[in-house]
Order: structure tokens, then sequence, then C-alpha cells
């Protein structure tokens, strides 16, 4: 397979970051008292305690997680800890060796803001002349975020 340089523009990189807003009403955990609170989260290499109220607050699909149990497993991503950083309001740089695993993060838990951020990422970062090579490893990635 072919190597592109996707991102020839490498100075504008380090410009971008993912940030997600809270919303600070948390009144629906107080309702619905049916969350494992900390929720286990197990990768490949590690795991991590996390708070369940910060993990379902921007993702519907990590909420119903949450309700079934109070571990969640994800494999095939060396970059969990930035995407769970990105969860808790943390500040994460998007880089070429990283952005992909947060993408397919995000859109794998339905993180509508953080896909936007990133899609908006690309768009500045990326050169034109090369668009076709990155929309079809884009695409490929979403297939195989969906199938599994």
């Amino acid at each position: 397979m072919a190597m592109f340089n996707l991102f020839p523009q490498t100075a504008r990189l380090d410009k971008m970051a993912l940030k997600l807003e809270f919303n600070t009403d948390f009144t629906y955990f107080l309702e619905n008292n049916e969350f494992h609170d900390p929720v286990l989260v197990v990768t490949e290499s590690e795991s991590m305690k996390c708070s369940a109220v910060l993990l379902a607050q921007h993702s519907s699909v990590l909420r119903e997680f949450i309700k079934e149990d109070n571990e969640l497993f994800i494999t095939h991503n060396k970059h969990v800890r930035e995407c769970l950083s990105v969860l808790y309001g943390g500040e994460v740089k998007l880089t070429e060796e990283n952005f992909l695993d947060i993408l397919k993060f995000m859109v794998t838990f339905d993180v509508p803001l953080a896909i936007q951020q990133i899609l908006d990422w690309i768009s500045k970062t990326m050169s034109t002349w090369n668009l076709d090579n990155a929309s079809v490893l884009l695409n490929g990635s979403m297939v195989a975020v969906k199938a599994s």
C-alpha cells in the first residue's frame, strides 16, 4: 500500500485541539439512578476508572452501555485515554497519528460535537491535492467502525 502525506502543511497541525463544552445541568443523572459509577474502561493495555456521568453526558450510546454494565471494553484503539480526556472536558491536540482513532471512537459512541470538530480539523489541515486518498481512508474507517 502506498503511503500518502495527507497533511503536507504540518506547521498548522498543532494549532487546533479537540475540546467539548459541558452542559452543567446534571439533573438527568440524579433523576435516573440507573448508572453504575464508577465505570471501568478496559483497553488492550490498561484499565481506567471513569465517572459514568462524565462519560454519558456527551454520548447517548455510552449512556446506554453504562446503564447495562460497569465495564466498558474498547479494543483496536491506541488513543482511548485521549478520547476519555475529551469526554472529561480536557483538550487534546489532533495529530496525523491520533485523529483517526479519535474519530473512530467519537463515531462509534456518537459524540457529534467532537466529530464535527475533527472533520473541521481535517478540512483545514488536509491538502487539496490528496482529498481523494483521504476520502478512501476515512470511508474505509467508517465502514470498519460501523461493522464492529
